[in-house]
């Protein structure tokens, strides 16, 4: 429907699993759509990062979707390791990011440019950020983002009534620890941590380790987490914390390597409140500011954002 190298039908803000979604839902119904995402990679917090290689999921510990359903047949696609846990949930031996990677397929994905503003226009919203040399003119805009950043954005946009409602969505932040161990771990995969860990997952449970060994992921609990979100201080960090996890997995030695991830938006504690009005205007709402934890409701909530664009700009 748009023309011009600046214009698109549809501007989809972040490029979780949420706005994944949307995007190639927009896309496979005709319409023009590009997804413009802050961070250098894909799926928000359904990340992987690689150490010597070898991938080392550091967000989304584990995949807990239904048996049958969209989202279903796209993890199944992936050949996923059903683990020694209770829920019996899946891994990735690729790590969790081959899954928005499968979803983003050929989308058209701006990284690392972060939105920093909507403007509402007659026919559609113009979009800014902080990289682009001029604004994109989108006939609809679907945000994906986290609360408190859709909420700012909604806000540019002159939209003060929804965005008071999204306020409501609360975020705990979580500090996760990364480890190269000497030797495996008996199972299970997930194991609940003590005092300042909240749970422990065994790497290695989802891909084979090179030379018998493991690596842990252990997530800081909520508490600790809102505590130390700010502080910088990465290796003092890990020092403080995670000889008492070590310790309690009986682990003699030390690490090989160890990293330190921070998410500030890390887990849902309260979705928005009535009066967000996720699928009305031109600018639309998806995400687990909507939905809470479910990475079920979360790509759900992204299929219907991206339906409501398409009867819009089809009407």
């Amino acid at each position: 429907m748009s023309t011009g190298p600046d214009r698109r039908d549809v501007v989809v803000v972040g490029a979780g699993l949420a706005g994944l979604a949307a995007a190639r839902h927009v896309a496979q119904g005709g319409l023009s759509v590009e997804v413009i995402e802050k961070s250098g990679g894909l799926g928000g917090r359904l990340a992987t990062r690689r150490v010597d290689e070898l991938p080392v999921d550091h967000g989304c510990p584990v995949l807990e979707v239904p048996a049958e359903g969209p989202l279903a047949d796209e993890v199944a696609a992936l050949d996923p390791v059903q683990l020694d846990a209770p829920g019996r949930p899946l891994g990735l031996r690729l790590g969790m990011t081959a899954l928005p990677k499968r979803i983003a397929g050929d989308l058209d994905v701006a990284r690392r440019a972060r939105v920093t503003a909507l403007v509402p226009s007659d026919d559609g919203v113009v979009v800014l950020d902080d990289v682009s040399p001029s604004p994109r003119h989108a006939a609809c805009v679907i945000l994906a983002a986290p609360g408190p950043q859709a909420a700012a954005l909604l806000r540019t946009a002159g939209q003060e009534g929804r965005a008071a409602a999204l306020d409501a969505a609360l975020y705990d932040p979580a500090l996760i620890m990364l480890a190269g161990l000497p030797a495996g771990l008996d199972r299970p995969a997930i194991r609940p941590g003590g005092g300042s860990c909240a749970l422990v997952v065994d790497e290695g449970a989802k891909r084979p380790i090179p030379d018998g060994g493991t690596v842990i992921a252990a997530h800081l609990t909520a508490e600790v987490s809102r505590d130390l979100i700010d502080d910088p201080d990465d290796d003092r960090i890990m020092a403080d914390y995670l000889p008492a996890v070590l310790t309690d997995l009986g682990v003699d030695g030390e690490p090989s390597w160890t990293q330190l991830k921070r998410w500030r938006y890390a887990t849902p504690r309260g979705a928005a409140a009535d009066g967000s009005r996720p699928l009305e205007g031109r600018i639309l709402l998806c995400g687990d500011a909507l939905t809470g934890t479910g990475l079920n409701r979360v790509f759900d909530s992204g299929l219907r954002a991206g339906d409501a664009a398409l009867r819009m700009l089809r009407r």
